[in-house]
Formats: C-alpha cells, sequence, structure tokens
C-alpha cells in the first residue's frame, strides 16, 4: 500500500496534476479508500489508470451503460401537485448549505496562490493591502471566516422566526488534501452550537450530509463496510 501512494503521489507530481505538497498529502490520505476500490472493481488496467491519472494514461468512460437491476414493484400513479388555496397556512423555511468555513482564513493574506485554497495563513501576505483578502471574505479561491457565518446567523435570527431549516452540510473547507476526522468533527460541533445559539435551540433543523463532511471528501463507503472504514465515526456524531 505505501508503494503504491508513494507511486500516486510521484506520477501526480510528474505530471503536474496538482502541487507537490497537494500531490502527496492527498494520494496518502485517499490511500486506504482507492486500494480498496480497486481491490473491488471491474475495471480493466488500462481503465484503472485512467480513473486515476486521466485519459492520458487509458481510457474510461464514465457514460458507459450501467447494469442496475430495479425491483419488481409497480409505481404508484402520477398525481401532479396542487398549489394551495388562497389563504392556506404558510410557513417560514430557512434553506442553510455551502458555509465552507475555513479556520485557517487570513485577513490579508493572497487571494491567487498555487494551492487549490487561498486566503489562508499559508497563502502568503499580499503587497499591497486593499489587494488581500477582506474581513468578512474575499471573492475567489476562498472559504469563509467564521466571524462572516456566524454574523450570518445573527441577522437570519433577526428576519425570523423560521418553523425549520433545511440544512444540506458542506461546513468544512476546501482544503481536501490535509483533512482530519478530528478537524472535521470540530467544524460540524462549532457550527452546530452556532446555529442553535443564534436561531434559538426549539427550532426544528432538518440537517444531511454534504459531500464535504467526510474525509477523505466524497467518500461515503457502503453499510457492508465497518470498522474504522466506515462512516460511523461522522454519523455518530451527527446523530448527537
Amino acid at each position: 500500500m505505501e508503494r503504491v501512494a508513494h507511486a500516486l503521489g510521484e506520477a501526480c507530481v510528474r505530471l503536474h496534476l496538482a502541487e507537490p505538497q497537494v500531490c502527496r498529502d492527498i494520494t496518502e490520505l485517499f490511500r486506504d479508500d482507492v486500494i480498496r476500490v480497486l481491490q473491488e472493481s471491474f475495471l480493466w488496467p488500462s481503465e484503472a489508470c485512467a480513473v486515476l491519472v486521466g485519459p492520458t494514461c487509458g481510457h474510461f468512460d464514465i457514460y458507459a451503460p450501467w447494469n442496475v437491476s430495479l425491483p419488481r414493484v409497480p409505481k404508484p400513479p402520477v398525481k401532479p401537485p396542487k398549489p394551495p388555496k388562497p389563504g392556506s397556512p404558510q410557513n417560514r423555511i430557512l434553506f442553510l448549505t455551502d458555509i465552507h468555513w475555513d479556520a485557517e482564513y487570513a485577513e490579508g493574506s493572497l487571494i491567487e496562490c498555487k494551492l487549490p485554497l487561498c486566503c489562508r495563513n499559508d497563502s502568503g501576505r499580499a503587497s499591497w493591502k486593499h489587494t488581500g483578502a477582506g474581513y468578512w471574505g474575499t471573492y475567489g479561491k476562498c472559504d469563509l471566516p467564521l466571524r462572516t457565518i456566524e454574523n450570518l446567523l445573527q441577522n437570519l435570527a433577526k428576519s425570523g422566526p423560521w418553523d425549520w431549516v433545511y440544512w444540506t452540510g458542506d461546513i468544512p473547507a476546501h482544503n481536501v488534501w490535509s483533512q482530519t476526522r478530528t478537524q472535521q468533527l470540530n467544524e460540524l460541533v462549532t457550527i452546530t452550537r452556532l446555529i442553535r445559539k443564534h436561531l434559538g435551540p426549539n427550532v426544528t433543523v432538518y440537517p444531511a450530509v454534504g459531500n464535504h463532511e467526510s474525509t477523505p471528501v466524497n467518500s461515503f463507503p457502503p453499510p457492508f463496510v465497518h470498522g474504522n472504514r466506515s462512516s460511523d465515526w461522522l454519523y455518530y456524531t451527527m446523530v448527537k
């Protein structure tokens, strides 16, 4: 496994797919998942190489026909939705999604850098104050500081009350090559507490897991995967 991860990381570096730091960190992070998938997949070697490296290494058609067996259960008849009658009861619903809090956001840091995510302590400092990352956030390859998220929730509380909240995840930042489970859980707990603090403990929140909640990103093993390789570490914390 170590040799496979090292080879993939070096291939990423030599093909200039990302910065060397990102290549090596992300292949190490995805190592166990990638090897398990390759072991249980039905891909030919050239297809596996194309999935990992790209079309320069082989051919893989993601739109190729898939065999999906569906249960032989008759579908219920389609009933077109009917608009509510005038004067019907109304609800106020808040939809929160893709907060992407970056705990390492740094005001005055570079907005454009070599890494996939900038505006951070390790991005370097902007030469001119007005060209660096802003206090509340910056449009670019950047995520949000915590103060912006809390300010958002404070203003949403003033716009309330809300009957319920749909919260569709994606709390962590986009530094997918350097995340840990501990960091992901800390961010989940922190934002959950802020929502309860500002929107109130009695508001009903319907949360859903975003693709960035897990680490590695997008990694949600099926239910038959147990132990340390499962997603129990995330789901059990969400239940609490």
